[in-house]
C-alpha cells in the first residue's frame, strides 16, 4: 500500500511540477572579470581565464578601465576575441581621475561619462552594454541608459 502511495505522489509531482528555468536557453551565468592593468602579466592572466572558461561555454564579461582600453596590446586582444567568440563581452569601468562621480556636478559627470565612453567607442566601434563604477547615482545611470543604451550596471563591492 505504501509503495502505491509513493508511486502516486511521485506521478502527481512529475505531472504538476513546474519546469526548471535554470536550464532554459535564455538563462545564463556570466562571470565578470575586472581588468585594471595593461602589463604583460595581466594579458597572460586574461588569456588563461579565457582558455579555462571556453570548454564550459561560460559567458565572460570583461570590465576594462580607461587605462586598459588605451593599451594597444590589451585592446587589440579584446577586439580579436570579440570577433571570434560571441560568449564574450567587454564593458567599461568608469573611474574619473580627479574625484568620484557622485562628488561632481551633473554637468561634469556627463562630460566625464561622455569622455570615457567615447574612448571606448574609438577602440571597439560601439558602446558597451554594461558599465561599472566605484560610485554611481541614479541620474548618471539614467543618462547612460538613454544616451548610450547601457543595459546593466555591475556593482563591485569595495
Amino acid at each position: 500500500m505504501s509503495k502505491k502511495i509513493i508511486a502516486l505522489f511521485t506521478f502527481l509531482f512529475l505531472i504538476f511540477a513546474s519546469p526548471s528555468y535554470a536550464f532554459k536557453p535564455e538563462t545564463f551565468v556570466s562571470v565578470v572579470h575586472f581588468v585594471n592593468s595593461d602589463d604583460i602579466t595581466t594579458l597572460q592572466n586574461i588569456k588563461l581565464a579565457y582558455q579555462s572558461s571556453t570548454p564550459s561555454a561560460i559567458f565572460n564579461d570583461w570590465l576594462l578601465t580607461s587605462q586598459t582600453i588605451k593599451s594597444s596590446t590589451v585592446s587589440a586582444y579584446f577586439q580579436e576575441l570579440l570577433k571570434k567568440d560571441k560568449l564574450q563581452s567587454v564593458g567599461l569601468f568608469i573611474e574619473p581621475e580627479e574625484m568620484p562621480l557622485d562628488k561632481m556636478t551633473v554637468e561634469k559627470r556627463k562630460i566625464e561619462i561622455d569622455s570615457q565612453l567615447n574612448e571606448y567607442f574609438k577602440v571597439f566601434g560601439n558602446y558597451p552594454k554594461f558599465v561599472s563604477a566605484p560610485t554611481m547615482d541614479t541620474q548618471s545611470l539614467n543618462y547612460l541608459q538613454k544616451k548610450y543604451g547601457i543595459l546593466s550596471f555591475v556593482f563591485l563591492p569595495g
